[in-house]
């Protein structure tokens, strides 16, 4: 294919108002930024923005403050910053201590994204955040998650902490939030997959610079790495959100970058097509400072491999509106990213036993709960046992998955997973039976009901029947060195 034939970088721009927002925002030139903000205002609803529009948005109150108090808008723009800026003041309560005591079990935080943005901003009033991503080695993120569970934040996966921990060596990375002001991003890979290898993520680390939150010192990339990693997360999240523009454009404007560094950062990521539409962009269309010869090198590169240059231009595209060749190229960008990530790092597989749905019994349940503690015999010993459950569940009329684990005290020990696939509200009985490990001096098992999914400060009831965790009674708890299921009593033998 001759480079001829590919599309233009253009074709890979934003469109409409979003780019007139995303100018309005970011562009170099005040007065034209300012025309682009006024059109917005006069054109939109900001009641009705979408969530994505609204870091954009602060931006632009930020930016331009009175000078937009003609518009009906303005007192609405105005609370949107007060709020947002309230909550990072909150926000920032909870993440500086949070990330002190990371640095004081020896973890080196270095702060990515918008968190790095945040901590070059010298004006606390502008100081804005939402999420904190922190980039931790992978030597320490265990360490650096312990020091976030002991300050009472928890991840907001629906597994267990401890089911979490375990598998955080083949995880990019864990989300933890705590009283729903904010989240902190531990990642060990701060590049989404197929972007570089661990050694490259290494030298990010040796070419990180010093910094400080407060009186906290921190580290943050340097800014060819930082504008590298802007411009990957735009290149598969580009239009689902704009503000790695921002973050981007900000790198533009406060740093003399080392461009040959910058080139050099490409090549070993592969990122060289997404960095020569972002570049053209944030030049052609926002005035911003990019030496010609590094598009023209940058464009030499990208086009070298046209495959590349063809999915990274249909990753970049709006979703809405492609067309069906542009929909079948991001399909096969996602999937070869997700080829990439199980590559990178394998994850390990999870531990069930088996659960099978079995006739209603005559039994005498104890009290609905959430959390059983099990007492392991001592006569059983160390080594693997066989354990075996009966549960009762009072359920909602909907299709749901419904979860267990089970754990001791300080170790992950397997998952139960069952699927409700009719809609009926009547109680079911579920059946237990696989064989586990148990450790010596461990004493207590526990069983857990966990969400199909994290509900956070929803109380949509639909939502809560679809995903919370569901009390159980039990009418039978048994560790045994063989299997016990030929013991049930008729009444619960049953098909799934």
């Amino acid at each position: 294919m001759r480079p001829t034939l590919l599309p233009a970088p253009s074709r890979a721009f934003p469109t409409g108002w979003p780019d007139r927002l995303i100018k309005a925002a970011i562009h170099a030139d005040d007065a034209i930024a300012f025309a682009h903000a006024d059109a917005w205002l006069r054109a939109n609803d900001i009641d009705i923005a979408p969530a994505r529009d609204h870091r954009l948005l602060v931006e632009i109150a930020t930016r331009f403050g009175p000078r937009l108090s003609g518009h009906a808008a303005y007192p609405r723009l105005v609370g949107l910053r007060r709020m947002l800026w309230t909550r990072s003041q909150m926000a920032l309560h909870e993440i500086v201590p949070a990330l002190s005591a990371m640095a004081d079990a020896g973890v080196r935080p270095l702060l990515i994204r918008e968190a790095a943005r945040l901590a070059e901003t010298s004006d606390a009033d502008t100081r804005i955040a939402r999420d904190i991503d922190t980039l931790v080695h992978p030597g320490e993120i265990q360490t650096a998650f312990d020091s976030l569970l002991r300050r009472g934040w928890m991840p907001v996966q629906s597994v267990s902490p401890l089911y979490v921990r375990e598998h955080l060596p083949s995880m990019r990375g864990v989300r933890l939030f705590k009283d729903e002001v904010s989240d902190i991003l531990l990642h060990n890979r701060p590049f989404p997959p197929g972007y570089g290898h661990a050694s490259d993520d290494d030298a990010m680390r040796e070419r990180a610079r010093p910094a400080s939150l407060g009186k906290l010192a921190l580290w943050l990339p340097s800014p060819e790495d930082g504008l590298a990693l802007a411009i990957a997360d735009g290149g598969i999240a580009g239009q689902t959100r704009s503000d790695w523009l921002v973050d981007a454009a900000a790198i533009l404007s406060r740093h003399g970058l080392d461009w040959q560094r910058f080139a050099a950062i490409a090549a070993s990521r592969r990122l060289q097509a997404p960095a020569l539409f972002a570049l053209a962009y944030l030049s052609a269309e926002a005035g911003l400072p990019v030496p010609t010869q590094v598009m023209t090198a940058l464009s030499e590169a990208a086009t070298a491999r046209p495959l590349s240059y063809l999915l990274a231009s249909a990753e970049a595209r709006p979703r809405d509106g492609a067309g069906i060749a542009t929909k079948a190229l991001q399909g096969v960008a996602r999937l070869l990213r997700k080829r990439a990530a199980g590559q990178e790092m394998p994850r390990a597989p999870d531990r069930l036993v088996a659960v099978r749905s079995v006739a209603a019994s005559d039994g005498n349940p104890s009290p609905p709960t959430v959390e059983q503690h099990i007492a392991i015999p001592p006569k059983l010993g160390a080594g693997p046992v066989h354990f075996h459950a009966v549960l009762r569940l009072a359920v909602p009329p909907v299709r749901r998955r419904i979860e267990f684990e089970l754990n001791t005290a300080t170790r992950h020990i397997c998952r139960i997973r069952y699927r409700k696939w009719t809609r009926g509200a009547h109680p079911i009985t579920l059946a237990i039976d696989g064989e586990i490990d148990i450790l010596p001096d461990e004493t207590e098992l526990i069983l857990m009901s966990r969400p199909a999914r994290l509900v956070r400060g929803d109380g949509d009831p639909a939502r809560k029947a679809r995903y919370d965790a569901l009390p159980f009674s039990s009418i039978a708890l048994e560790l045994g060195s063989e299997r016990s299921i030929e013991a049930l009593p008729q009444s619960l033998r049953g098909e799934p």
